[in-house]
């Protein structure tokens, strides 16, 4: 038994089989945390590294691939950036271990650009853009300038500097200069050299 088709009726689909193409949506702002590729003289560099595993499953399978260009549109919906990943398939072990399907969810994480010279801070010790400083027994009130926020985490590049002590008690009405007692602690302040 057999069927009729036209000229626009599906057939089947092709894929490569030398790599997968996910396109991955995310906030326009974070764009610029990831490296493209670039042109140079010993040939084309690859963009960030990312990591692409299934999103169904909370394993630590993880597909290596890398970014490969920004989409010159935004998503219709949600207005997000569009950026296109390749996940090589040369690495067979872990390909037959967790295939990844076509139009499969997955989840994808992109290494972003490193910071250097930076403070890693939890968010609930940064003010309105500020941090509270021990200046000498009294309280040191400094701006400071934010270079990527989480919700877990704010990276400041500018305000803060090795040896400060940060004032991590919350205070009920802190005014520049009050006076202040503090306790010995193991800080929560990484910097990143």
């Amino acid at each position: 038994m057999g069927a009729q088709v036209s000229p626009t009726t599906l057939l089947g689909e092709i894929a490569s089989s030398e790599a997968y193409w996910v396109q991955v949506a995310l906030p326009q702002a974070e764009l610029q945390w990831i490296e493209l590729p670039s042109q140079n003289k010993t040939g084309r560099s690859k963009g960030s590294k990312v990591c692409v595993s299934d999103a169904s499953v909370s394993d630590k399978t993880c597909h290596a691939g890398y970014v490969l260009n920004v989409q010159s549109e935004v998503q219709d919906n949600g207005r997000q950036a569009q950026v296109l990943v390749e996940i090589p398939l040369n690495n067979t072990q872990a390909l037959a271990e967790k295939p990844l399907l076509l139009s499969q969810y997955v989840k994808v994480q992109i290494q972003g650009k490193t910071l250097k010279n930076v403070f890693a801070l939890d968010p609930a010790h940064v003010h309105g853009g500020e941090v509270w400083l021990d200046n000498a027994g009294k309280l040191a009130v400094r701006p400071v300038q934010i270079a990527w926020q989480s919700q877990n985490q704010v990276v400041v590049s500018e305000g803060l500097k090795s040896g400060d002590t940060l004032i991590t008690s919350n205070l009920s009405a802190p005014i520049e200069g009050m006076p202040i007692r503090t306790q010995p602690s193991k800080g929560n302040a990484e910097q990143t050299p």
